[in-house]
């Protein structure tokens, strides 16, 4: 069995190869939040969680600049021609 490396890995694309794990934790949960209030989803956690999970989404905006900028930066390759890494 022929095991893939990184290499191999960068030459192939997926739909999937622009979403940031980050930014759709973050939706997601937004999501769960507006069926169920996050009282209620954050009551049975641990504090050590309810802190975890307050840092993570306060990555997201810089996070979600991060990721838009990349992906100008990606497509304004595209449109001149160079291969986008």
């Amino acid at each position: 069995m022929r095991r893939i490396s990184q290499e191999d890995d960068e030459e192939f694309t997926s739909p999937i190869d622009e979403v940031d794990e980050l930014l759709y934790f973050a939706e997601s949960f937004q999501a769960v939040q507006q069926a169920v209030s996050a009282d209620q989803l954050t009551s049975v956690m641990p504090d050590q969680s309810k802190h975890q999970l307050q840092t993570i989404l306060q990555l997201v905006p810089t996070r979600a600049e991060e990721h838009a900028r990349k992906q100008a930066i990606e497509a304004a390759m595209v449109a001149n021609g160079s291969k986008a890494t």
